[in-house]
């Protein structure tokens, strides 16, 4: 309303001035034209039209300067209207005002016609207040007062063929508005007819300087101009609702302040070029304030050029619509240098050039919370960029076309469309498409990336990094992010999908080198198929060699594919679900080497630095299955191979569903659980497990050579075998420590101690040093066995066992062969033939070759048997005549037992055979006695039933290989039965209590 309020203010001033002006003329001609006379005249008509104080020097005619026309001349023109807040008490004063009157109309016509008006030095104080204003000073109506001097007015018109002001100055000062405004040195020209039918006429301004400030509602100054130069030709016709001209405008110099920063540059005011220029067709409805450009306006800043296709503007409220484009192409390098410093701040360091076309349109009103909105398009050729500072290379061929859509508006959103960005740099071609929203905040960006590069173009973006080596990478990814996001990392929300396929890479970060034709990475981040997950990655690759130095390791990918799901990621967090597919690959570590055929990995993980448990640090959870592998390692003297290998890890726990391995002679297959891994590594808690061990063949003596120490330093066993000056060829098993695991076992075949072995079956139990047989059941060339033993094996030379042995129907030679100690322990066994039944319990400690150390055994036995034989022996003779046996030579020498039933106990190195019955057909004999681990004996033998119904006691004595035979005293009675001493089963009930101690006291 200020704006239209000040046009409206404009036309009535200039219709009063020259209704002052034909007032004063048609006095002139009227009267005696005297300067003294004119003055007075003058000074009586003007308060007539201006209701202000006014004052002139004098008022002349003149013929020269109004030429055909008359002209009136009046000096020093001063009209005065003191207004509260202006910033003078004077309107306006002008140094000489000449006006023109065509002569010949009035001579002839009785009219005046004004054509001419001419100022000279005038200046003018314009004042808006809120209520009030400083140029109301005309009247509102064309009456005037009836009285001698008026009553022969002159009928006036006013066909105004020229205006011309020279050297105005003035100031306009619109509280209200916000605007602060002034001119120095103008000059105005106009040439034409204005009246209230129309305008016919040419406009020329020329100006020294132009100053306008506008300040916003709080008062604080926003936008300060200053031109100078100013050069304004307007040449038009038609009427005040519909005005047609071609305007031409130009601005020399000039600076324009907003908000403090100034917006013209040094580089634009240094420039040779005017600042602006404007050449256009125009339209203009001055009632209306409405104005336009036509199609071929065409306007600069500085040698830049814009070709406005059309501008329309309306002042009240102020709206505009408008459409530019560039003239041809700009380079963007000179054109920087002409923006403004503020904007310029992210140049710093950067080069950066190109060809630019632009185009543009912008439609809206401008208020204190709208704009209008810009809708641009921009093509960029033959670009470069230089940032040395966070980009060593220099990037070329840039070529784009985007679009952007710009919304100054309080609560605006401003967006960017790439179609196509694209850009060289090295041996590096990317292209860009996408959508950049939020422009002016915090950017969100949608984009799709596509390209390919070499690793020699990432490195300098490494630094700092261990990676060397060559590789080549094509991307195709689609990214979703806001900068913001970017700038702090948050990659739990940063989206993104697309693949990224390598080629050619061999590399090397830190000591892991690593070797592969092609990689595939498909990317998608978010996981979109879980909830929670960050990130899926699958990997894909048909051979990949890796080699870790550090770790001797070395590893040959045949056909991987891996899905990776990362999950929520922190700074100290980080997990992630993996499926990976491994076709035929192999590892190397040291001088180790694992191949398979086939490997399925399902897990996840999740990493907590803060964890020194390696476990706990990933958390990990998996399913894993394996096929055909095979494991070469100098810890073991053959391959290991698993057919088969399934099994899964959570929680602390490993559940093996099938393992089937065959290591060195044995094949045997897996399945159990195995716990407290996590515990085992930080040394606080042993490595548990309960398995069933199930084999057709099983080499149990290369077995235990195999895991002979396992959990102990083999530093401390070789120390410990050379303080005990342990024999090189002597191999003992050296319990595991640290685990605490059951073997449920079921073994067709095996060879344990160099015997022969089937249908073995039982429980063996291994915790912390502590082994333990619980009655494990065999055979043995087809004798049945049972063993129940407890070893243990605290230095390689003193070792320790318990054992409960039981032996059903087994050759007394094959019995001798397995347990060799049995003829210690029972000499005159060896004389014996046929199957009998053994049982044994007993504890010992052992040499490194297993060998009892005597002095320390303590045991019990018994022996039975049915239909023996006993073999030719010097002894046997000797005691058959003395107890007057008629025929003991039987079956080629051989005597016949029906039946034997011995018990015995081991201590102190002495052997005690409790009395026991011998029956051979019609005789029968009761024996008894000692003998030490020296063969020393002391037996008596007595014959309670024989064919003569004689009793004889034999007596032998001293060493058993020659021992003194003779006639003893009787000692038993009749149907004598000996008691059984149960000296076994006492025996086991201490073994039993024994073994549950052991294992008790290593729970931890």
């Amino acid at each position: 309303s200020h704006m239209k309020k000040g046009w409206k203010i404009a036309l009535i001033t200039l219709g009063s001035l020259l209704g002052l002006v034909v007032a004063v003329v048609g006095v002139a001609l009227w009267l005696v034209f005297t300067p003294k006379q004119l003055t007075k005249i003058v000074n009586s008509v003007v308060p007539r039209f201006v209701q202000a104080e006014t004052h002139f020097r004098s008022v002349d005619l003149t013929l020269l300067s109004t030429f055909p026309d008359a002209g009136l001349v009046v000096d020093d023109v001063y009209i005065v209207n003191p207004v509260e807040g202006a910033p003078s008490d004077t309107l306006a004063r002008i140094g000489k005002l000449t006006v023109g009157v065509d002569v010949k109309a009035f001579l002839k016509e009785n009219k005046v016609i004004v054509h001419q008006v001419l100022l000279d030095d005038a200046q003018a104080n314009v004042y808006i207040g809120h209520d009030t204003n400083n140029f109301s000073i005309f009247p509102t109506s064309a009456d005037t007062v009836d009285d001698d001097t008026t009553s022969a007015t002159l009928p006036v018109l006013i066909d105004i063929n020229k205006v011309k002001i020279s050297n105005l100055g003035a100031r306009m000062l619109n509280e209200p508005g916000g605007m602060d405004a002034s001119v120095e040195g103008v000059d105005f020209s106009l040439k034409g007819r204005l009246d209230t039918a129309g305008v016919d006429a040419r406009l020329k301004v020329d100006g020294r300087s132009v100053a306008v400030t506008l300040r916003d509602s709080s008062g604080a100054v926003s936008l300060e101009a200053a031109l100078q130069g100013l050069a304004l030709a307007l040449d038009g016709e038609g009427s005040l609702d519909d005005a047609r001209g071609d305007l031409k405008m130009s601005v020399a110099k000039g600076t324009l302040q907003a908000g403090g920063a100034e917006m013209v540059n040094s580089a634009l005011q240094a420039s040779k070029e005017d600042l602006i220029t404007l050449e256009a067709p125009v339209r203009a409805s001055v009632n209306r304030g409405e104005y336009s450009l036509a199609d071929k306006a065409r306007l600069t800043l500085a040698q830049y050029a814009l070709c406005v296709d059309s501008a329309r503007a309306v002042l009240e409220p102020m709206y505009v619509n408008a459409s530019l484009r560039t003239d041809g192409e700009w380079q963007l390098e000179p054109l920087l240098a002409l923006v403004p410093a503020q904007f310029m701040e992210w140049k710093q360091g950067m080069d950066v050039d190109a060809r630019v076309e632009l185009s543009a349109t912008a439609a809206g009103y401008v208020t204190d919370s709208t704009m209008p909105l810009v809708v641009a398009n921009v093509k960029v050729g033959d670009g470069s960029f230089r940032y040395p500072q966070a980009f060593p290379h220099k990037v070329s061929k840039i070529n784009g076309n985007v679009d952007a859509r710009l919304d100054l508006s309080k609560g605006g959103v401003s967006q960017a469309v790439i179609h196509d960005l694209r850009a060289h740099t090295q041996q590096t071609d990317l292209s860009v498409k996408g959508q950049v929203d939020d422009l002016m905040g915090d950017m969100r960006v949608d984009a799709t990336v596509k390209g390919s590069t070499v690793l020699a173009d990432l490195m300098p973006f490494l630094d700092g990094v261990p990676l060397e080596g060559k590789a080549k990478a094509n991307l195709d990814v689609r990214t979703r992010f806001r900068m913001s996001q970017l700038s702090a990392m948050d990659l739990e929300k940063i989206n993104a999908q697309g693949t990224v396929k390598l080629a050619d890479v061999d590399v090397t970060y830190d000591t892991i080198h690593a070797v592969t034709p092609s990689l595939d990475l498909a990317v998608q981040m978010p996981a979109v198929a879980h909830k929670g997950r960050m990130a899926d990655v699958t990997v894909a690759s048909p051979r990949l060699d890796v080699d870790m130095a550090n770790m001797g390791l070395k590893a040959k990918v045949r056909e991987a594919a891996i899905d990776l799901g990362v999950n929520n990621v922190t700074r100290e967090q980080l997990a992630a679900d993996v499926v990976m597919t491994l076709g035929e690959s192999g590892v190397q570590m040291d001088s180790s080497e694992v191949s398979f055929v086939n490997l399925v990995f399902d897990g996840s993980a999740a990493l907590d630095s803060n964890e020194q448990n390696i476990i706990r640090q990933f958390h990990p959870r998996a399913d894993i299955e394996l096929n055909n592998a095979v494991l070469y390692t100098p810890l073991l003297p053959d391959a290991v191979r698993l057919s088969e290998f399934d099994f899964s890890y959570a929680d602390d726990a490993m559940r093996i569903g099938k393992a089937e391995v065959r290591l060195g002679h044995s094949d045997f297959a897996l399945d159990g659980v195995v716990e407290h891994l996590e515990g085992w590594i930080d040394h606080k808690h042993m490595l548990s497990g309960d398995l069933n061990f199930t084999s057709s063949y099983a080499d149990v003596d290369q077995l235990m050579t195999l895991f002979s120490g396992m959990g102990s330093d083999s530093d401390s066993l070789e120390l410990m075998r050379q303080e005990d000056k342990t024999p090189a060829e002597a191999n003992p098993f050296i319990v595991p420590k640290d685990i605490d695991v059951v073997l449920h076992t079921h073994i067709k075949r095996s060879v344990a101690f160099g015997n022969d072995l089937s249908d073995v079956a039982g429980a063996l139990t291994v915790r912390d040093g502590v082994a333990v047989l619980d009655q494990m059941g065999f055979v043995c060339k087809a004798a049945t066995m049972q063993l129940t033993a407890l070893y243990r094996s605290p230095r390689p030379s003193n070792l320790f066992a318990s054992i409960d042995f039981h032996l059903l129907d087994i050759e007394i030679d094959e019995l001798l062969d397995m347990i060799p100690a049995i003829d210690t322990l029972v000499p005159m066994l060896a004389a014996f033939d046929g199957n009998a039944n053994f049982h044994l319990a007993g504890e010992t400690y052992l040499d490194a070759f297993y060998h009892p150390k005597m002095p320390s055994l303590l045991g019990s036995a018994a022996i039975s048997g049915k239909n023996l034989v006993v073999m030719d022996d010097a002894n046997i003779a000797n005691i058959a005549k003395l107890m007057k046996f008629k025929s003991w030579k039987e079956r080629d020498n051989k005597i016949h037992i029906d039946s034997l039933d011995v018990e015995l106990t081991v201590f102190d190195e002495e052997i005690e055979v409790f009395p026991f019955l011998l029956s051979m057909g019609k005789y029968q004999l009761c024996l008894s006695g000692k003998h030490t681990l020296e063969n020393v004996c002391n037996y008596h033998i007595e014959l309670l039933k024989n064919p003569l119904l004689a009793k004889v006691g034999v007596d032998v004595t001293g060493p058993l290989s020659s021992p003194k035979i003779s006639l003893g005293t009787v000692r038993y009675a009749d149907l004598y039965r000996p008691e059984k001493q149960g000296v076994v089963e006492k025996r086991v009930l201490k073994q039993k209590e024994m073994i549950r101690h052991a294992l008790e006291s290593n729970v931890r």
